[in-house]
Parts: structure tokens; sequence; C-alpha cells
């Protein structure tokens, strides 16, 4: 704008200087001459007066302002981010409520406005004027949904943005930041609106959640059960319900422990649902877990034996426990095979075939190796089991129940044979370090292997709590087999399926995000627990580089209609003023 100065000078530098020369028949036309001067120094001041307004309206038009109240903003896009850690924390509303509420205090003058939420996935909510998007934006809810703004960038998700931005658009990413600093949806955005910002909405804080479900109890009719989970973060209290019953209040592990030790109150036999609930001052989204708690009567065994040895005097021990039944290896090919429950094999059959093709179904057999090694097809499930003839050093009988171990460590075993064990094996059974017995799976049922003889020592069949032990093997490892599948939300599903819950059915391919709430769900016949999502639970980022913790700043700094063409226009017209003017000056006073 300073250019203006240059037709001032140019008036200043060109301007007329005549001589003064007397002349006596002059005098008489003075008074006509001082008419004509003033009216040509008016006509050279509108002139100048002219070519400075239109170097002054171009120079604005080259600027583009925009002037609050005159025509009001163009357009503002609200995108917000409703997924699970925009939602209530502890006592606190949470982030969302929080911007809710300033935006709509806040009301900026603007001319039209869009509200895009992205949750599950995204959706244009209100595009019209601004009361109405704000009013769109008032019955928006956090949703148990895992993620953050960048899921804009997603295949599906990326043309929903382009349907509500222009050249004229000033967008406002609405989000905590905790789950992605926005860099992919704000890159969606470039070169297509005016601007984008930014503002980050709630405080980082500590939060507790339930990470997985470490063990669940073989729960017995009448009696109290177990429930182990994994916590992390401070916990302010736990509770937990049977089925649509009250919460009841449970012990908290000390600061710093990682697993919630819950017991259950005697329960019917039969299917219940265990809720978990915690305290916390962080996400409410994580405080809830469901999951199933079968209370199981006794266990069928089917006992195939030419003799009882200690196998089979230990699961006709306690019919409260296991249900035992024996018949002969010649009897097994017309036996239904229990369901459910556990095959001891303790002498060779001719069935093999269907035993295994059982187990792979989700069956459980017990054997000796060398048994199960002579059967070919049985031998099929036992990949990566392998014992050697010679031997290692052992020790005291150890099973890792405590209060078994009490007896067992009574007696020992000097030597081991040496075995080899796949990765997927667990031992329940060790002389020392020694494995004696192992779990291995296969398919989807699995296989209890004595890997060295036990039935022939003595230090071992004589002790009392060696019944106990085996009974508690056949409930853990049946209970353990039918226990429902642990997905992780917002993590890659490790399985196909179609999840269904409360009259919701939703398709899960193999690989692809769950985005689903927490809590039991059913895969036809099995069922899964979803777990919260750790990333989620996450609340404790600093503020991502890039944004802003205010509302004023994070709002468009010219709100106004843009009056670039409306100035280049004035500034034509001007100019065209300006030599229409000066042509007929030229004509009137060239002469």
């Amino acid at each position: 704008m300073a250019a203006v100065a240059v037709p001032v000078l140019i008036h200043l530098l060109l301007r007329q200087r005549p001589r003064v020369r007397p002349w006596a028949a002059m005098r008489w036309l003075q008074a006509a001459a001082k008419i004509a001067e003033r009216r040509y120094r008016l006509t050279n001041l509108l002139l100048l007066l002219l070519r400075c307004l239109a170097v002054v309206l171009i120079a604005l038009a080259v600027a583009r302002p925009t002037l609050v109240g005159m025509g009001s903003g163009e357009r503002l896009v609200l995108v917000v981010d409703a997924t699970a850690s925009m939602g209530a924390r502890g006592s606190d509303p949470g982030p969302l409520a929080t911007a809710k509420a300033a935006l709509l205090a806040a009301a900026p003058e603007v001319r039209s406005a869009a509200l895009v939420v992205v949750a599950q996935q995204a959706q244009v909510l209100a595009d019209g004027p601004l009361p109405q998007v704000l009013e769109a934006l008032g019955r928006v809810e956090a949703s148990e949904i895992p993620g953050g703004l960048d899921r804009l960038a997603e295949t599906n998700n990326s043309a929903v943005l382009a349907q509500v931005i222009g050249p004229g658009a000033d967008v406002l990413m609405v989000s905590d930041f905790q789950q992605d600093d926005g860099a992919q949806a704000v890159a969606l955005c470039a070169n297509r609106c005016r601007s984008v910002a930014r503002w980050q909405v709630g405080a980082a804080a500590p939060n507790a959640l339930l990470t997985s479900v470490a063990a669940v109890g073989d729960a017995e009719p009448g009696q109290p059960g177990e429930i182990s989970l994994e916590v992390v973060g401070p916990l302010r209290g736990a509770a937990v319900a049977v089925d649509d019953g009250g919460f009841l209040g449970a012990s908290v592990p000390a600061a710093g422990a990682a697993v919630l030790r819950l017991v259950t109150p005697p329960l019917a036999a039969g299917e219940h649902r265990i809720r978990v609930r915690i305290e916390d001052e962080g996400l409410v989204y994580d405080n809830l877990l469901e999951l199933p708690l079968t209370v199981r009567p006794a266990v069928p065994v089917l006992v195939v034996q030419e003799r009882q040895d200690y196998l089979g005097a230990a699961f006709a021990a306690d019919p409260r426990l296991l249900i035992s039944r024996a018949v002969r290896p010649a009897a097994l090919t017309s036996e239904p095979l229990p369901d459910g429950g556990l095959v001891a094999l303790r002498s060779p059959i001719v069935d093999g075939a269907r035993l295994a093709a059982w187990v792979r179904r989700g069956g459980v057999v017990w054997a000796r190796l060398p048994l199960l090694a002579e059967d070919a097809n049985l031998r099929e499930l036992l990949a990566g089991v392998a014992v050697t003839a010679d031997t290692v050093t052992g020790g005291e009988f150890l099973s890792g129940d405590a209060d078994c171990d009490e007896v067992l460590r009574l007696g020992r075993r000097e030597r081991v044979l040496r075995a080899t064990l796949p990765a997927t094996a667990s031992v329940l059974l060790r002389a020392g370090s020694a494995p004696l017995v192992a779990l291995v799976p296969a398919g989807q049922g699995a296989l209890v292997v004595e890997l060295d003889d036990l039935a022939g020592d003595a230090s071992f069949v004589a002790r009392g709590t060696t019944p106990v032990w085996a009974g508690r093997v056949v409930r853990r490892v049946t209970s353990r087999l039918q226990a429902p599948a642990r997905w992780q939300a917002g993590a890659p599903a490790p399985a196909a399926g179609t999840l269904e819950r409360g009259g919701r059915s939703v398709p899960v391919a193999k690989g692809e995000l769950l985005l689903l709430p927490p809590g039991l769900w059913r895969n036809g016949d099995s069922r899964v627990i979803v777990l919260p999502s750790r990333e989620e639970g996450r609340i404790d980022r600093a503020v991502a580089p890039g944004t802003l913790t205010a509302l004023d700043q994070a709002l468009p700094r010219r709100p106004g209609r843009d009056w670039g063409l409306p100035l280049a226009l004035a500034a034509l017209m001007v100019v065209l003023l300006e030599g229409l003017l000066a042509a007929w000056a030229g004509r009137r006073y060239g002469g």
C-alpha cells in the first residue's frame, strides 16, 4: 500500500509552473482565468484521488482481507474425535463434554458449518447453519470404539472429509490426541481448505485398566471360585457381580501389583456371567470386564485299562470331582467318548484313529509317552515331543500347587529321562527342574503325556495327595480347553468370524482391526471375550506437537468473508472511471 505515494509524487513533479509575464491586454481576462484554474485544479485533485484509490484497492484485493460482521465467516468444519479416550474419566465427564461446552459458548460467526464425527467410522452428522451443527454436536457421545482422528485416512473414510471442505473452509480438529497426533487427518486437508487447526482437549492423566485374564479357577458347585486378572495403573477399588446381581466389593492389590485376584461367591452348576468393575480417576471405558464362568459338576473320565494302576485309582478317589468309568481296550470302539471330559489311556488300543480325531476336535487324552508313540495315529499328535535314553538330574516332585507340593515334595526322583518339548507345551509335574508330565496342545484338544514311568515310582504313587493332584489336572485342563477366546479391541482379529451380542451381529475378517466395545461376545458355538484396548487406555501422553490447547487460539483467525474478489472489481471500476475522467480533462483543458 506504500505505492499510494507514487501518484502523489507524479502529480507534484509534473504540475505546471507558468512564467509570469505582464501584458496589459490580459488584465481583462484574469477573472475568467482564475475560474478556469480552479476547475483545472479540482479535476487534477479528483484524478489524484482516483489513482490513489485504485492503488489501495489493488493492494487490498491481493491481501484478500476478511472482516468479522461483513458477510460473516465463510465456512467452519468441525472434525470431532468420538472414540473411547474422549469419554468420561473418573468423576470428570471427559474431553468430549468439555469440547462441546466450549464450542457452544464460543459460537463463532460463520456463514455455514459442518460436523464430521470419527468413531467406528467417519460420518457427516450435520451440514448447514452453525446453530444446527452445534445442536447436532450436543447429541454426540463418546463411543466404546478405540482409535483417533487418523482413522480419517483409512480407505473407507478418506472421502468423507472431501464432502464438506472447500477452498473457503476453515477446519478445526478436536481430540485429546492421545492415540495419534492427527497428522494423517491434516494431510487430507492439504490444499483443499483455507486453514487447519488442531485443538487438544483434556489433560494427560494416569489410568488403571484390566489388560488380560490371567486365570479362571475351576469352579465347583457350591464352592467359591477365583479369578485372576492382570491390571496396570493405580486402582481405588474393585467389585465383582454375578449374572445380573449387584456388585460386591473386593480387595485391591497393593500399589505396583500386577494381578487382581477376585473371589466369586458359591454358585450352582451351569453357565454364569461374571462382571468385574474397577474404580479409578482415569477412563471409564476400560473399567468393566465381562467373562463367562462355567461351574461344572463332576467331569467324566473314561479309563481304558487291562488292570488298574495309580491313575485309575486316583480318578476313582473323589466322585464329587470326577465321574470315572473303566473299560477294557477292546470295548473302546463301542464306547462313546466323554464330551468335555478326558480319556485315560493305560493299555494299547486298536482304535487310535477315532481317538486322535476326538482329540483334534477338543478332547483330552492322558497316557504314557511309549503308549502314544506305539500308535501311528496318536504319534502324529506328538510333534516336538521326544525322550532319550540318557538321564538328567531330578529332585523333589513339584506340581506348582502350593498345597499339593507340601506333600509331593516329600518324595523325589534322583534321575529322570531327558525330554524335549515343543514351545507350546507346559509342564504339569517335574522332579527338580526336569519335566515328568507335560501338557501338549493337539488341534483343539490336548495330550497329558507322562514322559517317564510314574506307575512304578513308590515315592510318588504312595503320596496321599497324588489323587488330588491328578483330579485337579483333569479339571483344569478340560476347563482350559473350554475357555473362551480372548481378543483385544483395537488389535488385529486373530481369526475370522461373526461376533454377536445383544442382537448385534458383526462380521470380522482375520487380521482386520477389531473395532468393537469390550464385553462377552458369541462366535458361532464359541465365546469371545473382547478386552479393552491397551493403547486406548494410555491417556498420559504430553501435548502433541502442532496442537493448541486454547479454543480462542484454535478457531480461525480470519473468520470473516473473503473480500478479495469484490475489491479487485472495485479497483477495476476505479481505474476505468479515472481513465474516463482523464480523457475528458484532456479534451477540456488540452487546448
